[in-house]
């Protein structure tokens, strides 16, 4: 050891500790030989002038600030904050070498947060700091495993990475934020996070992974998230959405800033949300397109079963004041599981599914109003379910469900265990296209082939589709439009939709015609009314009678039309071949018909 202006100097050489060099000629003499010097933190201001400019590089030992430090001779000006640049006692600057990455502690963080107690250093400070040094200089910054407490982190044009979501996690302390992890810059792009965990509480910022871009404050006013990466991050119990993705475009200076989330990927992350009906997992607002989330989950968590009606797990919006749309977002291997709702969509252009799991959902995917959704081989466990949700009406749960001009399209797939509808649709037009679906169990599903879903009245418009699923409805239909040509099948499906003993009514007065001579005929739910077009004028003949319907008694509910029979499912001696009902009604008046004599 040697003194200089009163404090002591301890040199360290490999792993042999140099003590109390003869003179300070001996210790120049020695440092000279060594390719670098390990000194302590607080003793880097005290180094001797002529030491510093013999061995140029010294290395920091204390834990959690080790690094490299270098003479720089020719700054003059930097400000000693000790952390990157320390300023000696005679004025020279030596200053961090940042190599890969750089540790969140050599701006003071301590890993002290106590999970259970919700005590620990607030390392808001430190972190943000990290992260403001890392943009400037283009580093990473480093989070090592630990449990660390923060208020809130911006983020700027910086990578952040962790030791993996189970090792470097940051709690949410206490605060009025709004978001916890959060844009600070317009816009953030071309940026790598990964390997972290991020844990919210009640009374801490109310959104988990807050990525609402922010516009620039000169023209053109553009903001978000751009060429962008997140890769193993969990986020999880926070009050709002654990997941928040939003862009809306914003005036400024009379100009409209055209903020968006392009080209962003997530993969192997997770939100897990809390047991409220305003938590998501996943929440994507506004202005997105060509993101990608591979091997994700979202998910509400079993012990909050039974679900409340409208909790939901992914929710993607449109932003319509702004006419801001979301279009081609890519789901590819991920699991959607633990709620009412699997995924809602409102206004979507796309969203497009690959090998997606759903499970223990009352409704799988709803396609709210004016939405696209494709899905290819899909796995549904326990996917329509009403018995998940309080207070669902049994039989309300379904695998797919339309709003009004909307459409979902399936190819492929699985579907275990309860399935009480494959499809659901709202009152207005709306389309489904499921194709292959396949039930190892044997469970029957409500039915399979290319089909298009529809509603119709009075006019039916099929376009050129030949293969329909009809909603069950008390107006007759009486035309039917298509581009299909002279000699072409249409095959239509009648599908009760949640109206028990549901039916459509094909009736004359246009151009649809009936056999026999007759003026209208019923098909009920699960029947198919098979059309074949005779002229361009129109001409649609119907090819065939419904089929007979057998049951053990009269029907005691639904709507029936006079002339309508009902067979009976267990014929005895001396007992009656069905029922016939005389009157229209709900259910109508029946009387039996056909006794059995023996």
């Amino acid at each position: 050891m040697t003194a200089f202006n009163g404090k002591l100097l301890t040199y360290i050489e490999g792993k042999s500790i140099l003590l109390d060099p003869s003179s300070q000629k001996a210790t120049e003499m020695i440092l000279k030989s060594s390719k670098r010097s390990l000194v302590s933190v607080n003793e880097v201001i005290y180094l001797p002038e002529s030491i510093v400019k013999i061995q140029k590089e010294f290395f920091i030992t204390d834990e959690g600030k080790t690094g490299r430090l270098y003479y720089d001779e020719n700054d003059h000006e930097s400000l000693h904050d000790g952390i990157t640049t320390f300023v000696t006692v005679w004025g020279g600057r030596l200053k961090r070498r940042f190599e890969e990455k750089v540790d969140v502690r050599k701006f003071g963080a301590i890993a002290d947060y106590d999970k259970n107690t919700g005590i620990g250093t607030d390392n808001t400070e430190a972190f943000n700091k990290c992260n403001e040094f890392c943009a400037i200089m283009g580093y990473t910054m480093y989070i090592p495993a630990g449990d660390y407490g923060l208020r809130y982190q911006n983020l700027k044009t910086a990578n952040i990475k962790g030791e993996g979501m189970d090792k470097s996690r940051l709690f949410a302390q206490t605060s009025t934020e709004t978001g916890f992890f959060r844009i600070a810059v317009a816009p953030l792009q071309q940026v790598n996070f990964s390997d972290f965990r991020l844990v919210g509480k009640n009374g801490s910022a109310t959104h988990g992974m807050y990525l609402k871009g922010v516009a620039q404050n000169i023209p053109a006013y553009t903001g978000g998230v751009w060429y962008s990466n997140f890769t193993n991050i969990t986020v999880e119990n926070f009050v709002g959405n654990q997941w928040h993705i939003e862009a809306i475009d914003v005036n400024i200076n009379g100009q409209l800033g055209d903020l968006a989330n392009q080209f962003v990927n997530l993969t192997n992350c997770n939100g897990y949300k809390v047991n409220s009906t305003t938590s998501r997992s996943l929440y994507i607002l506004g202005q997105a397109g060509q993101m990608t989330f591979t091997t994700c989950s979202f998910d509400g968590q079993t012990s909050f079963m039974p679900f409340q009606q409208g909790q939901t797990n992914v929710e993607i919006r449109k932003n319509i004041a702004t006419d801001d749309n979301v279009y081609c977002l890519n789901f590819v291997n991920c699991t959607i599981q633990n709620s009412h709702k699997g995924i809602y969509t409102y206004s979507v252009r796309g969203v497009n599914l690959f090998g997606c799991y759903f499970e223990n959902v009352s409704v799988s995917i709803e396609a709210g109003d004016a939405s696209c959704i494709n899905l290819k081989n899909p796995t549904f466990a326990n996917g329509a379910n009403s018995s998940f949700t309080a207070g669902l009406n049994t039989g309300d749960g379904c695998l797919l469900k339309a709003g009004p001009a909307s459409f979902i399209a399936s190819d492929g797939g699985i579907v275990i265990g309860t399935c009480e509808n494959v499809t659901k649709g709202a009152s207005t037009n709306f389309g489904f296209s499921v194709t292959n679906l396949f039930s190892p169990s044997g469970d029957p599903l409500n039915y399979s082939g290319t089909t298009i879903q529809m509603n119709s009245a009075g006019n039916l418009s099929t376009y050129n589709r030949q293969d329909i699923l009809l909603n069950s409805s008390s107006s007759p239909i009486t035309s039917i439009s298509s581009a299909l040509g002279v000699g072409q099948f249409l095959k239509l499906r009648i599908f009760e939709n949640g109206t028990p003993n549901g039916f459509v009514e094909f009736a004359t007065g246009g151009n649809i015609i009936l056999p026999n001579g007759r003026t209208s005929v019923l098909f009920r739910a699960n029947q198919t009314a098979v059309f074949v077009r005779q002229d361009l004028a129109g001409g649609w003949v119907l090819l065939n009678e419904p089929a007979i319907l057998h049951k053990t008694s009269a029907p005691p509910t639904g709507t029936w039309k006079k002339g309508e029979k009902i067979y009976n499912l267990n014929p005895t001696a001396d007992g009656w071949l069905g029922w016939v009902c005389i009157s229209d009604g709900s259910p109508g008046v029946w009387k039996e018909f056909g006794k059995i004599n023996l």
